[in-house]
């Protein structure tokens, strides 16, 4: 199965143009995932998507075990129309594109599937 990656520009992050993964499972609901920072410490973010409903709102948020080149396998995180929104673990706060502390993403690649909490 494949599935279709395409991300319009917005308040939220950059536009990416149609990007199509083979699929090597079923997708799943995602709440947390691991991220390297610059340099190199892995920092958990609560993730949602970002759909342009409503001028930016979140959306359910899906991981997705895909084919990378050569034997490898990569896991894919995607959610909506406008990507997908991070914030750090704390402080809780809602989702707000004008908080500074919280950044979009078109999607997300991860290597391990150990660095995808699910919801």
């Amino acid at each position: 199965m494949r599935i279709y990656i395409e991300v319009e520009d917005s308040d939220n992050t950059y536009s990416v143009p149609l990007r199509v993964f083979s699929t090597l499972a079923d997708a799943y609901l995602v709440s947390k995932v691991k991220m390297d920072t610059r340099a190199g410490v892995g920092i958990r973010h609560w993730v949602t998507g970002w759909s342009s409903e409503g001028d930016g709102s979140p959306c359910p948020v899906f991981c997705v075990p895909v084919e990378d080149s050569g034997d490898a396998v990569s896991y894919l995180v995607h959610g909506g129309d406008w990507g997908l929104r991070f914030r750090p673990l704390e402080p809780d706060a809602g989702w707000d594109t004008a908080n500074e502390d919280q950044f979009g993403e078109p999607y997300l690649l991860l290597a391990a599937e150990s660095d995808v909490i699910p919801a």
